[in-house]
């Protein structure tokens, strides 16, 4: 591709565009406990296949030298008017392969220094849930921590950028490390496997009856997958995240014709801790005055759960799940 001032605008413009899930991973920075912060970091393919799928192989290059202090630092340079343009950065050796991890953190920092992979470092301080029982998760959502006093490995869920950032994906995150969607492998053939219609020798001829597809409380069959993306679609990215997930829950009650009293239980349920598709945890029993960050998460977890047609399935199971573990009476949450 040549590159001139002409095209350079919308060039950047694809060059800087968000990194989203798939294309970085999380490590732990420190850790209190069960809790700890942790930083995102793009993957250096990552940032190759855009300056190739933007640029063209031949429109870009990279070189690195050491300095003194042991420090890598790289040089990328982009080809503008047929000019080479340069912009470096450094870093020191990683303590996982120290010399490959040096060199691929200078890359990523030159690459910050033309605008890529920018948006990353205004994540703030992110915190995460750590725990002893192993995720069923891919080993790229999946965040792991040795802890120093007890010498045990500990485990976490990494966080969605999509989610954290949605205000940069236009087209509303794809939720890919949050709710339901993440599963394991072996959970997904069973599933599969039970989907399979069964086989009945005909012994005669009978009209055959269909089997009522599950529905939602408002009458809705399951599986509003296009709803949930119009949704996502139609909330504003300039309002503040309270904003955002208030009209997120709103959208989906008004398109699933659920009731308003309804919405006490869902939120409950929504807000509870879940792990394999099955509560763990107490949702909190004032939703509506809950911290900003667990109630965005709940109403990401409504229109997931709505999204694949499991909204009345959730709701009903944290309920049953809630009373056989001795929680609080609710008057607005009817135990079984």
């Amino acid at each position: 591709m040549k590159i001139t001032d002409k095209n350079w605008k919308k060039t950047h413009e694809d060059l800087t565009r968000p990194f989203g899930d798939a294309d970085v991973y999380w490590r732990v920075e420190r850790a209190f406990g069960r809790k700890a912060m942790v930083l995102c970091y793009l993957d250096a393919r990552a940032l190759q296949n855009r300056l190739d799928d933007v640029l063209g192989a031949e429109s870009w290059t990279c070189t690195y030298r050491e300095t003194s202090s042991g420090k890598n630092i790289c040089t990328l340079s982009i080809k503008i008017n047929g000019e080479w343009i340069p912009k470096e950065d450094g870093a020191g050796d990683t303590q996982f392969e120290a010399a490959k991890g040096g060199i691929s953190g200078a890359l990523k920092r030159a690459g910050v220094a033309w605008g890529i992979g920018r948006h990353l470092y205004d994540l703030g301080n992110t915190w995460v849930d750590l725990q002893e029982e192993k995720l069923r998760v891919e080993d790229r959502y999946k965040i792991t921590h040795k802890d120093k006093e007890t010498r045990k490995y500990l485990f976490a869920k990494a966080p969605s950028v999509e989610f954290l950032q949605s205000h940069l994906f236009p087209d509303g995150p794809k939720y890919a490390r949050i709710g339901p969607k993440v599963v394991d492998k072996e959970e997904e053939k069973k599933e599969e496997k039970k989907e399979e219609p069964k086989k009945e020798a005909p012994k005669k001829k009978s009209t055959p009856k269909k089997k009522a597809a599950p529905r939602q409380p408002g009458g809705h069959p399951a599986g509003h997958a296009a709803v949930a993306d119009e949704i996502s679609k139609f909330i504003s990215r300039d309002d503040p995240p309270k904003k955002r997930a208030q009209q997120r829950i709103k959208l989906v009650f008004q398109k699933g014709n659920i009731p308003r009293e309804n919405l006490h239980k869902t939120m409950r349920a929504a807000m509870a801790k879940w792990e394999d598709g099955k509560p763990t945890g107490f949702g909190f029993q004032s939703p509506l005055e809950a911290e900003e960050d667990l109630f965005v998460q709940a109403s990401i977890n409504i229109l997931n759960w709505f999204g694949f047609g499991e909204l009345e399935q959730r709701v009903d199971q944290y309920i049953e799940w809630h009373y056989q573990n001795n929680g609080d009476y609710d008057e607005n949450m009817a135990p079984f």
